[in-house]
């Protein structure tokens, strides 16, 4: 829809994207206190169950509460990219589907989609990355907690170099740290070059 030419299209789009703009850590206390005194207020007004749930203070529900801000915060940057790749699909090639009768959803499948491999693989990597280096919105959210529950190996590492006050030990574990990411993001990049179709 977004990439559709209509007069609100930059509009709605720029709503997509004024998440990722704001500072992670700001994100995660505007989401605190939505978790808290939001969500509490709405279930003074609805009466709804669900809001009066302790999304931060259950060890069930926390990673959950976690990774939904992180997508919610995320989600414009990754769209940018795929109206960007979808912008990029050639019309001469689906005018082509077209012709030789295919329908939209066989245009999608068959032409859309094996085209978007490039948006995919800056996405997954880009996706994979963050996720692996999270720490600022944990920090903001929960610190790790309840217990152990949205403790990361960031989150570790900080915790043991400026909280244990182990300097040593967290330099070591960041620089191990490391090179794990870099073996993994080189894997997961080259497997999904491989995959990627060209014109």
């Amino acid at each position: 829809m977004l990439t559709k030419k209509f007069k609100t299209a930059n509009f709605f789009r720029g709503i997509f994207f004024i998440p990722y703009i704001m500072s992670m850590t700001i994100v995660g206390f505007i989401w605190k206190f939505i978790f808290t005194s939001g969500f509490a207020k709405l279930y003074e007004v609805t009466g709804w169950e669900a809001w009066n749930l302790s999304w931060l203070g259950d060890t069930k529900l926390v990673f959950f509460s976690v990774a939904f801000v992180g997508v919610w915060q995320s989600l414009g940057f990754y769209i940018v990219l795929y109206i960007a790749g979808l912008q990029a699909v050639p019309q001469d090639v689906l005018e082509a589907a077209t012709v030789d009768g295919a329908n939209g959803r066989q245009k999608f499948f068959k032409v859309t989609l094996p085209l978007l491999g490039p948006s995919f693989t800056t996405c997954i990597f880009m996706s994979l990355t963050n996720g692996l280096k999270v720490f600022d919105i944990i920090l903001a959210l929960t610190k790790g907690g309840p217990g152990t529950a949205t403790n990361s190996v960031t989150m570790q590492i900080y915790k043991e170099a400026f909280t244990n006050n182990h300097y040593g030990t967290g330099s070591a574990q960041s620089i191990v740290y490391f090179l794990f990411v870099l073996i993994v993001t080189q894997l997961v990049l080259k497997g999904f070059n491989k995959k990627e179709v060209d014109l």
